[in-house]
């Protein structure tokens, strides 16, 4: 098995340092286009991968968004995807947890920092989740779906106007759903 390959294989490769590579690699506008491509050609030829958790680490952001999702509902396996690629085209990583009737939802994943927000669609949670995300400070927003006494955002589809195509919604940092766009036309 071979060596994982780092930052710091990069840098030396190149001769640089270790923090260049990794501000190279985050689109530092204070780095020269010439370092940039030296760097990316660098990483490229060594096979480096950027560790995901060492840049949540220093950015205190992981870049991911939980859909909690029952997968039986017929009305998500054409969200999902659209979520999907709404979330991706903003930096962020889907991570589906699968709601399912009569299985406790593990809410470790939820709560333990792993995600920086995430999108409620099941009606089959309890109020409780959406309540102890809004005192943890976690960011949600519900999709198709209401809790009392929850002030939080709320994506629906238009039934009066025939359901049209369900939205994908998208974080700003630190903030519930700031943007939502409509899926493909149906």
């Amino acid at each position: 098995m071979s060596p994982r390959i780092t930052s710091h294989d990069v840098a030396r490769e190149i001769g640089v340092s270790q923090a260049t590579v990794s501000r190279a690699l985050r689109g530092d506008p204070k780095i020269t286009p010439a370092t940039v491509r030296r760097v990316r050609e660098a990483a490229e030829r060594l096979g480096y991968v950027p560790s995901h958790l060492g840049r949540s680490l220093s950015s205190r952001s992981t870049g991911n968004v939980a859909v909690v999702a029952e997968l039986g509902n017929l009305t998500y396996p054409d969200t999902l995807p659209v979520m999907h690629d709404e979330l991706e085209q903003h930096g962020y990583r889907t991570l589906l947890v699968a709601a399912q009737e009569g299985r406790e939802l593990d809410h470790a994943l939820l709560f333990d920092g792993s995600v920086d927000g995430v999108v409620l669609t099941t009606s089959r949670l309890t109020s409780e989740l959406p309540a102890r995300l809004q005192e943890r400070g976690v960011p949600f927003v519900f999709l198709n779906r209401v809790a009392r006494g929850v002030q939080a955002d709320t994506v629906v589809a238009d039934n009066a106007g025939g359901g049209g195509p369900q939205p994908g919604c998208s974080w700003g940092r630190g903030t519930a759903a700031s943007r939502c766009s409509p899926g493909p036309p149906t």
